[in-house]
């Protein structure tokens, strides 16, 4: 409390002032219609009461005038004192006090210092940042109160400038919830590059719920096909087939891709390397080859099996990659899907991410045999679209392919990839290496990849086995199945009968 007092009660001189300006209004008025000399003074009395309160109204502590009143006595807006209230001082400066408030946070009340990272936008280098590192070397002489720094841009619309009312450019995040869902809206945040000024609009929404499709797809594809698989009675590395250990030496590049995303806090690599690996390897190959053995083998068979077990550690490991930005969507898939007996089945979160399976992966040698394969599948797919174009075919199943070697990469190609099934990786009912000359009615074309190669399609040899709609002259062979080929009525023969 203060114990200086007003020079004049602002009452007194509200009760001084009034009296005295209607005075001189009321002479200032009949003087206009009497004389003149009343007009001159009733504005001399006027000028006297403004005279009074310039003299008087003022504040007692700074001497300015008082620019507010209230029922409790008049307010000082220049040094905030008046009627006994002094103004709070225990603030040094606004910079100093939020740039020590590691010391409060941390080393006071919780017992850790400094700090993994400090968060802000990008002007606090000059701010916050300096004004944390300044009071914490100063107090303590430790060095700075946190180990790194991050910071961000600013939200902008989908042409780069500000957002403001006056423009109707804003966009509420709970309107894009409501829309597209919270999950997208996480998405979008963190496959932006923060580092510059981030872009927002229902443009880019749009294109990020294709990815974010992809994703879903994908998991609901491997979802679907482990239904009663056993987490924990994995088919051994040694016993899996070379299709599937690919398919996870792929996964574990994503994975040391991510983990060190991750910690540089560089989450649109992860984002946009999980969505690379959904489309490019999963949907464009891998996942796209092996439905002929989820659907059409043995239900426990071995191959069938081995397909699993690489779905499994997939879907696993991108469940928790993705959980902390796709929390709900993770979520729902992780109380969906069959887990090991160490795993936490209430929530991803509550797991440790995986680290490679590197029992699992291929050498170099055979990954370059199989970046081989995808090059060649690419030739042999450009050809059929070709030959379905000119009606010879229709699905590619329908088709026989005879692929020739006519320089010395193509035949080098054709050596690596010499006892693989290419029929099941092409898609096709047959293929085979040749060396004769194309047929005049086959459909005929050159390699992209490899322009030495001749991929030649034809229509494939055999009847249509009505379970997996491959053509094999194996088909009817089977006296109690006549409509399947050999492959089928071996699975078919050992289904229940009921």
């Amino acid at each position: 409390m203060n114990d200086k007092k007003p020079l004049m009660d602002y009452r007194r001189v509200q009760k001084l002032q009034t009296p005295l300006l209607l005075t001189g209004a009321l002479l200032s008025g009949v003087g206009t219609s009497v004389s003149v000399p009343l007009v001159i003074l009733g504005i001399a009395i006027m000028l006297f009461a403004i005279v009074i309160g310039v003299l008087y109204y003022r504040c007692p502590h700074c001497g300015r005038p008082l620019g507010r009143i209230g029922e409790g006595g008049a307010y000082c807006p220049h040094c905030g004192k008046a009627n006994g209230f002094t103004k709070e001082e225990d603030t040094l400066d606004g910079w100093f006090d939020s740039g020590s408030t590691h010391f409060a946070s941390m080393k006071k009340d919780q017992g850790f210092w400094p700090a993994t990272m400090y968060l802000e936008g990008l002007d606090q280098y000059r701010g916050w940042f300096q004004s944390a590192l300044l009071t914490a070397v100063g107090a303590f002489g430790q060095g700075a109160p946190f180990k790194e720094c991050v910071t961000h841009g600013w939200t902008v619309d989908g042409e780069g400038r500000a957002m403001h009312k006056s423009l109707g450019n804003g966009m509420d995040p709970a309107e894009i919830i409501n829309q597209y869902g919270a999950d997208l809206l996480r998405l979008w945040a963190a496959s932006a590059d923060y580092h510059a000024d981030v872009r927002c609009s229902h443009e880019i929404f749009k294109q990020l719920s294709q990815n974010y499709l992809k994703f879903r797809n994908t998991a609901r594809y491997c979802l679907g096909n482990l239904d009663g698989f056993d987490a924990d009675q994995l088919t051994a590395p040694a016993e899996m087939e070379e299709l599937d250990r690919w398919a996870v030496t792929r996964l574990n590049a994503l994975m040391e891709k991510c983990a060190k995303a991750y910690n540089d806090y560089e989450f649109l690599v992860v984002t946009h390397a999980v969505n690379d690996f959904c489309v490019v390897d999963m949907s464009n190959f891998y996942l796209d080859i092996i439905k002929d053995r989820l659907y059409c083998e043995e239900k426990d068979g071995a191959k069938r099996r081995s397909a699993q077990t690489a779905l499994f550690l997939i879907l696993d490991t991108m469940t928790k990659l993705m959980a902390p930005i796709l929390c709900f969507t993770c979520d729902e898939i992780w109380l969906s899907m069959p887990h090991r007996s160490g795993d936490d089945g209430r929530n991803v979160v509550f797991n440790d991410m995986n680290k490679p399976f590197t029992d699992y992966a291929l050498d170099e040698t055979a990954m370059e045999k199989w970046s081989a394969v995808e090059k060649l599948r690419d030739d042999v797919n450009a050809v059929l679209e070709a030959a379905r174009a000119e009606k010879k075919i229709g699905k590619a199943l329908e088709a026989h392919v005879a692929l020739h070697a006519g320089d010395d990469a193509a035949s080098a190609a054709l050596v690596q990839v010499m006892g693989l099934n290419l029929a099941e990786l092409f898609i096709v009912s047959d293929c085979q290496v040749s060396s004769a000359e194309p047929d005049a009615a086959s459909t005929v074309g050159q390699g992209a990849n490899f322009p030495g190669l001749t991929v030649e399609v034809s229509e494939a040899r055999g009847d249509k086995c009505e379970r997996c709609w491959m053509h094999s002259p194996t088909v009817g062979a089977d006296a109690d199945h006549p409509t399947l080929c050999a492959r089928c009525a071996a699975v078919v023969r050992k289904l229940p009968q009921f």
